[in-house]
């Protein structure tokens, strides 16, 4: 069928009202409507115009946003907190053994979507920004060779 043919603008057609009546769609609720092309549609009904009848909905209340994490989760990034600031209470410098910068992020290398825990001082390694950017953007060879990174797999081992 062409582009802009009546099938295409209006629908599925049906020749008389009653014939559009007994389709499925109108006996399940929907409205039965004619047509400029002469025959009749059967039509969903519209949500405000299905509401009128029934009770009106109340309008959303403004309520505080979704918090950023749960109260368990809070409490255990406090106690992180706590450890980092006693990691690096004196400076050092970055671990990668050929960086000369001084260590300013802690960097785990099991992260927590493989299974490591934020409060497990033996998997917090001192790195300075620039590496713990590389650590995150891509995962190299030699990454893992140093242990700066972990497979979930090898997570027993380590």
């Amino acid at each position: 069928m062409k582009s802009g043919g009546v099938m295409l603008r209006c629908g599925k057609p049906y020749r008389t009202e009653e014939a559009a009546r007994c389709s499925k769609r109108a006996l399940a609720g929907a409205e039965v409507v004619p047509c400029p092309c002469g025959f009749f549609h059967v039509r969903a009904v519209k949500a405000k115009a299905a509401a009128k009848g029934s009770a009106a909905r109340k309008p959303l209340e403004n309520r505080t946003r979704l918090r950023h994490r749960s109260a368990k989760t809070a409490a255990r990034y406090v106690t992180r907190r706590k450890i980092v600031a006693e990691m690096f209470a004196e400076p050092s410098i970055c671990e990668v053994p050929w960086c000369t910068e001084i260590a300013t992020d802690p960097h785990e290398p099991l992260t927590r979507a493989r299974g490591g825990d934020i409060l497990d001082r033996a998997a917090i390694r001192k790195v300075c920004n620039p590496h713990n950017f590389m650590f995150a953007a891509d995962e190299q060879p030699w990454m893992y060779e140093l242990g700066f990174l972990v497979h979930s797999w090898d997570a027993g081992a380590a």
